[in-house]
């Protein structure tokens, strides 16, 4: 009975974010019409004086705030699907064509200076009360700069959104938003088309942003999925990925975000196939993501802080171009021997194993081996040819975790 109530509230709910919606996207398509009928009276003056621009202005600036506020509030809402919304986008970047520049860079720069964000310039970096070097980051003040720009860095200064005009800085090609509280990104996103990194951990996301999936240019992505139900299908179409973060930060380490339940991950991740390095981590993973065993062009694995899995799959070791592996389940106790398979492996990560698959000792190329190894005994559950494994990964100077290396010693002699 519970149940078909929550489902009948959950249909007034949507109903009323529709309606709500619409009148929103009614009110910004009479605004636009308006400053139309204004371009239009104001040509004479556009060809024959120098002032058509204040002009504009002057009598469109009560209207572009209606629009702004509209889609301010359709944002909001996760409007993003609506065809009309997406025709009221494209109108307002039309108008704004028209009008001096100006009238956008002055509202980022507002926007930059109400979030008390320094000027572009290097700036100390402090890391538990140590200073940790200095990076270069802010929001430039500068036109010319500005116009021009093609890395920002926002990171760690507590911004709750990004403004709709941040879609015009159409250069940029890297973002970094880490360490902020942002709960979505403005349609106007989708513009960035040079964009090819974006970091957004450590935010507060409360759906995936649908802008990004628009940006086919990207290559690295990094995205928070703490407050995230899934990650959605149509992820696919980033087909030029060649990094994907997918990470649940631990709740230590934010105090405006619930820890998730599960972030289901899509089948599509599968058609990723330029992707080099996945990264899961700390996220509550029910089975195995056996998309990722037929990401055949993965070079980079990192799987961390699963507290339910307890094995891996076999055809997970049919991944031979890996160069890393990274493999952390609290519950993992075995490895299936086709581990051998991988003998590309440069660094290896395995948790709370009790024993060593045999056909580890065909991965000759370790330089970094973590076992997790207080859980194994340090002589008996090695066989022979493992000791001899792991004497010559010693001679050829692989690093050892710091559990494990305190074992060495009496393992090689």
């Amino acid at each position: 009975m519970f149940g078909f109530l929550k489902d009948i509230a959950n249909s007034v709910k949507e109903t009323t974010k529709q309606i709500e919606a619409e009148s929103q996207i009614k009110q910004a398509n009479r605004a636009l019409e308006y400053m139309y009928s204004q371009l239009s009276k104001v040509a004479y003056e556009k060809l024959n004086s120098p002032t058509w621009k204040e002009v504009i202005r002057e009598r469109t600036a009560k209207e572009m705030n209606k629009v702004y506020s509209a889609m301010t509030y359709l944002d909001s809402l996760h409007y993003y699907d609506l065809e009309s919304f997406l025709y009221t986008q494209k109108a307002v970047d039309e108008i704004l064509n028209e009008v001096d520049d100006d009238i956008w860079i002055e509202k980022l720069w507002q926007w930059a200076d109400e979030n008390k964000i320094p000027n572009l310039d290097f700036h100390d970096v402090f890391y538990e009360g140590y200073f940790n070097g200095q990076v270069y980051k802010g929001f430039p003040r500068d036109k010319n700069i500005l116009m021009n720009l093609e890395e920002l860095d926002l990171s760690s200064y507590q911004l709750s959104y990004l403004p709709y005009e941040i879609g015009r800085l159409t250069k940029l090609t890297k973002i970094y938003l880490s360490y902020n509280k942002i709960t979505s990104l403005p349609l106007s996103f989708a513009k960035l088309v040079n964009l090819k990194e974006l970091n957004l951990y450590s935010n507060c996301l409360e759906i995936f942003p649908n802008p990004i999936l628009k940006i086919r240019s990207l290559e690295s992505l990094t995205i928070d999925c703490r407050c995230l139900d899934s990650i959605p299908s149509e992820i696919y179409r980033l087909d030029r990925l060649k990094i994907l973060r997918l990470y649940s930060c631990p709740i230590d380490e934010v105090d405006f975000a619930p820890y998730p339940t599960r972030c289901h991950l899509p089948n599509e991740l599968s058609r990723l196939i330029n992707l080099k390095s996945l990264s899961i981590k700390n996220m509550i993973l029910d089975e195995f993501p056996s998309m990722v065993c037929k990401l055949t062009n993965l070079q980079e694995l990192d799987i961390d802080d699963s507290k339910r899995l307890e094995e891996l799959p076999k055809e997970l070791f049919n991944l031979t171009n890996l160069r890393t592996l990274k493999i952390n389940f609290w519950k993992l106790k075995t490895c299936p021997n086709e581990i051998g398979n991988l003998i590309n492996l440069k660094t290896l990560k395995l948790g709370n194993l009790t024993k060593l698959p045999e056909s580890i000792c065909n991965l000759h190329e370790l330089e970094s081996l973590s076992l997790m190894s207080s859980v194994i005994h340090p002589i008996r559950n090695f066989t022979p040819k493992q000791i001899e494994w792991l004497k010559k990964l010693h001679k050829n100077e692989c690093y050892f975790d710091s559990s494990f290396k305190k074992y060495i010693n009496e393992i090689i002699s």
